[in-house]
């Protein structure tokens, strides 16, 4: 376990005042269930590791009460800056810096001022009173306060550009420490000015496109080392993203269908990773029929496996393979 990691996650489903916002009227279904399980993966010991009592989670609250409205509607933009103004404290008790690595996690409605900056509606924002979080410059003030060796930034929000909202930078005095040797990864959901989406998935929960393919990434991008580096679950997401995108939104020119990034140094996540295994259809090959999968070089047979139920089950990194059915010459492609 990163004894010295440290995390902060947000999930805004709901957001009464925005029922007829343009661009984001009405309230979203997929952040809880996506914010809960980016907690989930990162306080597992066998995979983020993060110490449970050091990786905060504000969602929408759930069941919502039955007096829900714009007045009482959690969280809000200070509940969120507590969870961030609650880790300057650990320079109390030990110089800068004070952690490992800081994770933050940040799905709902929301905008962006620039490329690869963004921000987050808060749950009582509404057109005229546009409260927000600016996860972009709270990662900044982290940074440039040197606070933690690594800081990574997953935001799963629409990345559109309003210019009548400001972005608000953190309510904290500026600290200048010494963080060139800093590392940052930041992952957006969504090109500049694009919008992201969700949809039910197919664990029958609603999940952004983003963090759906985000956390099977976490699971499957292994490199040739056996880890999940930054540049190994970039590049899966570059490429499976476009993959688990909606057929009904593929044709939508304001829809991101990759994701964006800005800093992408070199980290990783898991070492040591397995490899999956995944159901991969076989449409025309009989069952009981054997085949080999071919990797990148056709003469490569990396797996060999019998079709059941017209599927067969293999553990293989993320790419492009195809599968030779036994004694016959055609070649079934499929993407890992």
């Amino acid at each position: 376990m990163a004894n010295d990691d440290y995390a902060i996650v947000i999930g805004i489903n709901d957001y009464p005042g925005m029922i007829d916002a343009p661009d984001h009227a009405g309230n979203l279904q997929g952040p809880v269930n996506d914010a809960t399980a980016i907690h989930a993966w990162l306080t597992d010991p066998a995979k983020g590791g993060v110490d449970p009592q050091k990786a905060t989670l504000i969602v929408s609250p759930r069941p919502l009460p039955q007096n829900f409205a714009l007045g009482n509607a959690q969280p809000v933009v200070q509940t969120i800056e507590n969870a961030f103004s609650g880790l300057t404290s650990l320079a109390d008790t030990k110089p800068p810096p004070v952690g490992r690595r800081l994770y933050v996690y940040m799905s709902g409605h929301g905008f962006a001022p620039e490329r690869a900056k963004g921000a987050v509606f808060v749950a009582d924002a509404t057109k005229v009173s546009t409260r927000h979080v600016f996860a972009t410059a709270w990662l900044d003030w982290f940074y440039n306060a040197a606070y933690f060796d690594e800081l990574v930034l997953w935001l799963d929000c629409c990345m559109k550009f309003h210019f009548t909202v400001v972005p608000q930078a953190p309510s904290l005095a500026r600290i200048q420490g010494n963080s060139s040797g800093a590392r940052v990864f930041s992952a957006y959901s969504a090109k500049f000015k694009q919008e992201s989406v969700e949809d039910e998935m197919p664990d029958g929960l609603f999940h952004g496109v983003f963090t759906y393919t985000l956390l099977q990434g976490l699971e499957s991008a292994v490199d040739a080392s056996g880890n999940i580096t930054t540049a190994s679950l970039k590049q899966y997401l570059i490429n499976r993203m476009k993959f688990n995108m909606p057929a009904k939104f593929k044709q939508i020119g304001t829809v991101s269908q990759e994701p964006d990034f800005g800093f992408d140094d070199s980290m990783v996540f898991v070492t040591g990773a397995p490899i999956p295994a995944k159901d991969v259809l076989l449409n025309g090959i009989p069952d009981g029929t054997k085949v080999d999968i071919l990797g990148g070089n056709p003469s490569d047979i990396v797996a060999s496996a019998v079709v059941q139920n017209g599927k067969v089950s293999l553990s293989l990194r993320p790419g492009v393979y195809a599968a030779q059915a036994d004694g016959d010459s055609t070649l079934h492609g499929f993407q890992v």
